[in-house]
C-alpha cells in the first residue's frame, strides 16, 4: 500500500494508527473534527458496504464519482448550515452578510490546516487532498478557527471563527460601493466576503505582511470573486494607494494605534479592530471618525475580540527574562497570603487597565517550579523596557517574598497601579473610550464622579 494511501486510511480510520505520525505528533481520529462514523458516504451506490469499501481506497484526487455538480452542490448545501447556525446563535442579523456566507466558499480558502491533541506539541498537517470531499467540507464549515500556517512550531496565520468574523463585519456595517482596507489578509477569505458586501472587488484592498500568503490569496480571490488588491505590506502602515476608506478591518490584535489608521479612514468612516496588550486583555474596538473628518472616537463592545497579534517587521529583541536576573539586585518584596494584588492576577478588568496605563512593557507569569522534590508557586513580574524583574516566590508560611533585580521601581509601580484602579472605581474595559485626532489617540475612562483620566496615548504606547 503507498504511503498516501496509509496514511489518508488511518485518518479515517479504516487501519489501525500507529502511536506516533510521520510528523511526530500523535494521530488524530476523524472523530476529532465530525463525531462518529456514519453508516454511509456519499458515493453514488445503494450497497453500503460496497461504498464503505470503496471510499477506503479512494485517490489524492478524491472519488471519481464526485463529480464537480455533486461537490458544488454539497458545498451549498454545507454554507447554509452554517449561515443557520450563526443565524441561531444571534451572530448574523444583516440578510445581506447571511448571503455573502451562502455565497463564498470556504474551501477555496482553505487547502490545509494544522490542528494538534490537547497537551502536544507537535501539529499535524491535513490537506483537502487527503480527505473524502464530504469530510473535508464538513470540517471547513463548522465554526471554529483553522490554523492555516506555522512558523517555528507556532501558528502565525489561520481561518478565523466564522462566528468571529460575523462579529467584526456586522460591527464595520460595510455598504455597496464603499472603500475597504483590511489589515491581515490570512486565506483571503475575509476579502471575498467583504468584495461580495460592496458588489465589486476591486473596491476591497488587503494588505499582509507575508509575501507567501498574499500570492496565495491573490489568486484564489482573483478566482473567486475578481481583482482584489492584495498587496505585502507592514499593516501599521496601512495602504495609501486606495486612501481614504471609508471602512478599516483589522483582522489581527493590535498592541497600539498606527497613526497612518486614522489618517487613511475617510471622514464619517468606520473602524474596527481587536486592541490586545502585554497582560492578553482584549477588547473589540470600533472607531468612528467625525463627518468634518477632524476627530474620531473610539468605544468598545462587552465582548471581547482574541487574534494572532499583528505581525510588523522585526526589531531587535528586548533583554529575556535570564538576562535581566543578571541586573544587580534591588529592594526586596514581601506580601501577605491575601494580599490585594494577588486577588487581582487573573482579574481581566485590572490586567486591561495595568497593560495600558504602566508606564513601559509589563508582563506578568504564574508557574509552579519544582525544588528538591516540592512545587513552589511562582509569580514573575518583568518590564524588558525598564531592564528589570521581579521574581515572587510563596514560602512555606504562605507569604510571597522576591527581590528586584534592575533599578526600574517596579513594585512601587504596582502599588501605584492598585491605587488608581480602586480610585477609579474598577472599571471594565468597555467603559473606556478613545478620543483621536492628528496629535493623540488617548484612551480615557471617567471615574465614579464623572470626571475623565487619561490612561495613555495608544499612538505612541
Amino acid at each position: 500500500m503507498t504511503p498516501w494511501k496509509t496514511r489518508m486510511r488511518r485518518m479515517m480510520g479504516a487501519i489501525p494508527r500507529p502511536a506516533f505520525s510521520l510528523i511526530q505528533g500523535p494521530r488524530m481520529t476523524r472523530s476529532r473534527f465530525l463525531g462518529p462514523e456514519k453508516n454511509h458516504c456519499h458515493t453514488h451506490t445503494d450497497d453500503r458496504s460496497t461504498c464503505r469499501a470503496s471510499c477506503r481506497s479512494i485517490t489524492p484526487a478524491c472519488c471519481a464519482n464526485m463529480t464537480t455538480s455533486r461537490l458544488t452542490s454539497l458545498s451549498e448545501r454545507y454554507r447554509q448550515r452554517l449561515v443557520e447556525q450563526l443565524q441561531k446563535k444571534g451572530a448574523i442579523r444583516s440578510t445581506r452578510l447571511a448571503q455573502a456566507f451562502a455565497r463564498i466558499p470556504r474551501e477555496e480558502f482553505v487547502s490545509v490546516f494544522y490542528d494538534r491533541s490537547s497537551g502536544q506539541q507537535i501539529w499535524e498537517r491535513y490537506t483537502s487532498e487527503n480527505m473524502e470531499p464530504e469530510d473535508w467540507l464538513a470540517i471547513v464549515y463548522q465554526d471554529k478557527a483553522l490554523v492555516t500556517q506555522l512558523t517555528s512550531n507556532a501558528p502565525t496565520s489561520s481561518s478565523s471563527m466564522p462566528s468571529i468574523m460575523v462579529q467584526m463585519l456586522e460591527a464595520l456595517d460595510i455598504q455597496r460601493g464603499q472603500q475597504v482596507l483590511e489589515i491581515g489578509t490570512g486565506t483571503g477569505y475575509n476579502a471575498a466576503l467583504m468584495a461580495e458586501l460592496v458588489q465589486d472587488p476591486t473596491l476591497i484592498t488587503t494588505i499582509d505582511l507575508n509575501e507567501d500568503l498574499v500570492s496565495q490569496a491573490r489568486q484564489i480571490l482573483q478566482r473567486v470573486v475578481g481583482q482584489v488588491y492584495v498587496e505585502a505590506h507592514d499593516g501599521t502602515q496601512g495602504e495609501v494607494s486606495h486612501a481614504p476608506y471609508d471602512r478599516i478591518i483589522v483582522t489581527a490584535s493590535a498592541a497600539f494605534i498606527p497613526q497612518a489608521w486614522y489618517q487613511q479612514l475617510a471622514p464619517g468612516g468606520r473602524l474596527v479592530t481587536a486592541l490586545q496588550g502585554t497582560l492578553g486583555a482584549s477588547g473589540f474596538m470600533i472607531v468612528e471618525k467625525a463627518s468634518d473628518g477632524r476627530s474620531a472616537v473610539g468605544r468598545f463592545l462587552e465582548t471581547p475580540l482574541h487574534f494572532m497579534p499583528l505581525r510588523t517587521p522585526e526589531v531587535s529583541p528586548l533583554a529575556s527574562a535570564r538576562e535581566l536576573f543578571q541586573q544587580p539586585v534591588g529592594s526586596e518584596v514581601q506580601l501577605q497570603p491575601e494580599h490585594y494584588f494577588l486577588t487581582l492576577l487573573q482579574n481581566n478588568a485590572f490586567r486591561w487597565f495595568l497593560q495600558w496605563w504602566w508606564p513601559g512593557t509589563i508582563k506578568i507569569n504564574q508557574a509552579v517550579m519544582t525544588h528538591t522534590g516540592r512545587r513552589e508557586p511562582i509569580i514573575i513580574l518583568m518590564d524588558q523596557d525598564h531592564q528589570t524583574i521581579l521574581q515572587l516566590k510563596q514560602d512555606d508560611d504562605g507569604w510571597w517574598r522576591g527581590k528586584h533585580h534592575g533599578s526600574f521601581p517596579l513594585w512601587k509601580t504596582i502599588e501605584q497601579a492598585l491605587e488608581q484602579f480602586a480610585t477609579l472605581g474598577k472599571p471594565e474595559h468597555w467603559l473606556y473610550q478613545v478620543q483621536m485626532d492628528e496629535q493623540a489617540a488617548q484612551l480615557q475612562i471617567c471615574d465614579v464622579h464623572e470626571q475623565d483620566h487619561f490612561i495613555c496615548d495608544l499612538y505612541q504606547h
